[in-house]
């Protein structure tokens, strides 16, 4: 199953990150910034989902074009809003 998640950097999206990925669920996670901007603790939360890069897709908050790009390209069963604006 493949799963697009947003938030995965905050405290619990982190967690709802791991859970999922260790049910070995196909997961993409979106951010609203690049990762070069992201800060020490959204590094170590992203460590701690222990995803791939090629699963993250950058610069894509939800009113983006590259969200809906996201969402054409991986073609997600599910969807989990778990970021907020």
């Amino acid at each position: 199953m493949r799963v697009l998640l947003t938030g995965a950097t905050s405290f619990t999206g982190a967690y709802i990150a791991k859970a999922l990925k260790s049910q070995g669920i196909d997961l993409f996670v979106s951010s609203t910034r690049d990762t070069c901007d992201w800060n020490q603790l959204e590094n170590l939360r992203w460590q701690f989902c222990e995803l791939k890069k090629e699963n993250l897709i950058e610069k894509a908050p939800l009113d983006s074009f590259n969200f809906l790009e996201c969402i054409e390209n991986i073609k997600p069963e599910v969807f989990i809003n778990h970021g907020a604006p």
